[in-house]
């Protein structure tokens, strides 16, 4: 190993695990941004079973799974998971909030 190259960051090397094994094996994706999370006031999916009901938390993650099942009422349900290194948040988006969102390819 040539001692003039310096070692990567964890940043780089969980890129390199990404790209050449299609999994990250020394830390997860998510750590780079944990300080910027923290800053923002996301709660991690392992503190979530300490919230009281209603409380309104920010989750952010690594979205793992999504699903629009057909409900009866006809109007669109959109369940997501994120996975955020300390657990899963699952999400459920109603109709009402989807229209009320910003769209990210929407025109400025």
């Amino acid at each position: 190993m040539d001692a003039s190259v310096p070692d990567p960051t964890a940043g780089e090397r969980t890129a390199d695990e990404l790209q050449e094994l299609s999994s990250e094996i020394s830390e997860h994706v998510i750590e780079t941004y944990r300080p910027m999370l923290q800053e923002l006031g996301v709660t991690a999916a392992a503190e979530l079973r300490h919230a009281r009901n209603n409380t309104e938390v920010l989750v952010a993650g690594i979205r793992v799974a999504t699903q629009t099942p057909p409900m009866r009422s006809g109007k669109r349900t959109v369940f997501i998971s994120l996975d955020d290194g300390t657990g899963c948040a699952d999400t459920t988006f109603f109709e009402d909030a989807q229209e009320t969102a910003p769209c990210s390819s929407a025109p400025a």
